[in-house]
């Protein structure tokens, strides 16, 4: 889901379909009119209701991983979020990163601390000049001992940046990981 839960009901998908895949494949084959039945939101990839609205929140997306942050800045706008916010936001080429000019206009608007680089993800990206980026970001952020982490992407791009801010001190509560794969 790429919006925050609505009170008309409507919400916003985006995805890749996969092939075969079960998920994707079902809403490829969705006609106009279908219904679906939609639950609460499982996992840990969202904004806890008793949060600080002062949290200094870091998100970090690779390609479609924004999606699910999408959402999640949509409910810091609603809740009137107080804490700095920043967006590290990656893709293998600059033409395949979506909603940026959304993106921009929120940094214009409410102060997004939003930066954009190409990581391609493929072998040892952190030690590239992106991956070198984040790194230098993640160490500034960990500092905050309250900032709260969201990674999402592919295993690539997730389980080295879990590992990195692991190996910071950062506590497994603080870090929220949404995979893709």
């Amino acid at each position: 889901m790429a919006t925050r839960p609505r009170e008309d009901g409507r919400l916003v998908l985006a995805f890749d379909h996969v092939p075969n895949g079960l998920g994707s494949t079902y809403l490829k084959e969705l006609k106009a009119g279908d219904q679906v039945k939609i639950q609460a939101c499982m996992g840990n990839f969202i904004l806890p209701e008793d949060m600080n609205l002062e949290t200094p929140l870091l998100f970090m997306a690779h390609y479609t991983g924004v999606v699910p942050v999408r959402g999640l800045l949509e409910e810091t706008a609603y809740r009137s979020w107080k804490g700095p916010i920043a967006l590290l936001y990656s893709s293998p080429s600059d033409e395949e990163r979506i909603y940026v000019k959304e993106l921009q206009s929120t940094k214009l608007e409410k102060g997004l601390d939003l930066q954009q680089g190409i990581d391609g993800v493929e072998g040892e990206w952190l030690n590239r000049t992106w991956g070198q980026l984040c790194m230098s970001t993640l160490e500034q952020w960990a500092t905050r001992p309250e900032t709260h982490f969201f990674v999402a992407g592919i295993g690539a791009f997730v389980r080295p940046l879990r590992a990195s801010l692991k190996g910071m001190g950062i506590g497994r509560k603080q870090i929220s990981a949404q995979r893709y794969d």
